[in-house]
């Protein structure tokens, strides 16, 4: 496995894989994702994003999925793990539109339904449709 992240993640994930004897396993690589993506992750078979989307607004979202679809080798997967907005219960759903008030006003960003997720994938220049696939979440 790769991880990707900023420096001071990919240096303590490091850390942590090297302490639960992982390290042989994995490998770490530091960077951003809104530069050139690195070589290493042009064999990635799978790209998993948690909670990333919901942290950028669409343009910098789309900027995002576009270097990944350009580093990614024919047939990779993306997947994108967030709370997507109208899939759960009213209490659930209402939690998940009081952090989208939050994220805009602090981040300028905001939760999503699947199909504005679609709608980005697309926009970032993804041709096959995605799936939708509902975890259990702690508040369900």
């Amino acid at each position: 496995a790769i991880v990707f992240d900023l420096p001071v993640v990919a240096a303590r994930a490091a850390e942590l894989f090297e302490e639960n004897s992982l390290k042989n396993r994995t490998t770490v690589v530091s960077g951003s994702f809104f530069d050139v993506l690195p070589k290493q992750l042009k064999n990635a078979d799978t790209f998993f994003l948690m909670q990333v989307i919901h942290n950028w607004n669409d343009e910098s979202c789309i900027r995002i999925l576009e270097k990944i679809k350009a580093v990614a080798k024919p047939g990779s997967r993306i997947v994108i793990a967030e709370q997507v907005l109208g899939t759960a219960g009213p209490a659930v759903e209402m939690h998940k539109s009081l952090v989208s008030v939050v994220m805009k006003v602090m981040l300028d960003a905001k939760e999503r339904s699947f199909e504005e997720i679609k709608e980005l994938l697309v926009a970032a220049g993804f041709e096959n449709p995605p799936s939708l696939i509902l975890l259990r979440g702690l508040f369900s």
